[in-house]
């Protein structure tokens, strides 16, 4: 299993301690894990919001994501993700590390229609 975090900047020696950012489309990179919160790797975000060709989900589905944790989306944003079988989830945490451990834990919200963003997205 693999789990995917937004992230701005990135310092590999305290990969999990890294912040994760404000919005998961417009992110610089994806840090990602597996479900033992293992650092996997980081991919750049190579999507349309940095001038690519990809949607963000659609991105991460090429590197077989299979959650998605951050702390807001927009509701386009999880209909794809929801089309493309990647779990979403919610979390107010501030790291990678201490939201990993909430949703080991099954404390972070499913991200649904009534909890994302409903901006201009």
């Amino acid at each position: 299993m693999k789990i995917a975090f937004p992230i701005d900047s990135f310092n590999e020696k305290e990969a999990l301690k890294t912040k994760l950012a404000r919005h998961f489309g417009p992110a610089n990179f994806y840090l990602i894990t597996d479900d033992n919160g293992n650092f996997l790797e980081k991919i750049k975000n190579t999507s349309t919001h940095h001038g690519g060709n990809k949607l963000p989900p659609d991105l991460l589905k090429e590197y077989n994501i299979n959650i998605m944790i951050c702390n807001d989306l927009g509701m386009k944003a999880l209909e794809r993700f929801d089309n493309l079988n990647i779990e979403v989830f919610l979390s107010q945490e501030m790291t990678i590390e201490k939201s990993f451990q909430l949703w080991k834990k099954n404390k972070l919200s499913k991200a649904l229609s009534k909890n994302v963003c409903h901006g201009n997205h």
